[in-house]
């Protein structure tokens, strides 16, 4: 496997770390793990108005208002 150096913004790579460890991973296997994730997963959009809507898939878990609230005290 090549190696290389990546420079990673400091919460891309508290997060990259924090999923490393909750798998029980090497930082590299968790790094390759989610751009391969990211890079294979289609991406649909639709333009709505002129807005670019994201099509998700049917099973995909709903944003409710109760979760926009819990998100928005973490900001």
């Amino acid at each position: 496997m090549p190696r290389t150096t990546l420079t990673l913004e400091d919460d891309a790579l508290r997060a990259a770390r924090d999923y490393a460890e909750r798998r029980g991973q090497t930082l590299g296997q968790a790094v390759s793990e989610l751009v391969l994730r990211a890079t294979r997963r289609e991406f649909v959009t639709d333009d709505i108005g002129g807005f670019h809507v994201v099509r998700l898939a049917a099973d995909s878990p709903k944003v409710t208002l109760a979760k926009v609230k819990e998100l928005e005290e973490t900001l």
